[in-house]
């Protein structure tokens, strides 16, 4: 599950993407919500491009870094077209993204629910960059 919406928080188990340094507050309007399943579609690209990512922290990701995590997101976006099977996708991430174990366990998700995923979060990431050169992830 994912929102942009902070009434939609069901729970707290949650990635928030803040645009800009953490205002001494979580859920905040105008942030991205991810939860921890969903988050695995794109933690092994976090991780990549910024190898200080901590899950359970607060970490500043750069526009530069945000710009190549969107490139690849929308690499993976392009494959999921391919695979017959989500659990194709899944291995390919695997193999080819060193993601180790992520996904030995399937999530459950569609294709559909990842590719839009991936396609709104791109979205958003793109346009808040526009405002902010940085965005801060918050941990759970």
């Amino acid at each position: 599950m994912y929102t942009k919406e902070v009434k939609d928080l069901k729970g707290t188990v949650y990635f928030e993407l803040l645009p800009g340094d953490y205002k001494n507050k979580y859920w905040n309007e105008g942030s991205f919500f991810i939860d921890e399943s969903t988050f695995l579609l794109i933690e092994f690209l976090i991780v990549k491009h910024s190898p200080k990512f901590d899950h359970n922290a607060f970490t500043v990701i750069s526009r530069n870094s945000w710009n190549d995590i969107i490139a690849d997101m929308n690499k993976l976006s392009g494959i999921i077209r391919k695979p017959d099977d989500i659990k194709e996708f899944y291995k390919y991430i695997t193999d080819n993204y060193n993601a180790g174990n992520c996904f030995n366990k399937d999530p459950g998700f569609d294709k559909k629910y990842v590719k839009a995923f991936l396609a709104d979060l791109s979205h958003w990431l793109k346009q808040k960059l526009t405002e902010v050169n940085k965005i801060t992830i918050l941990g759970l």
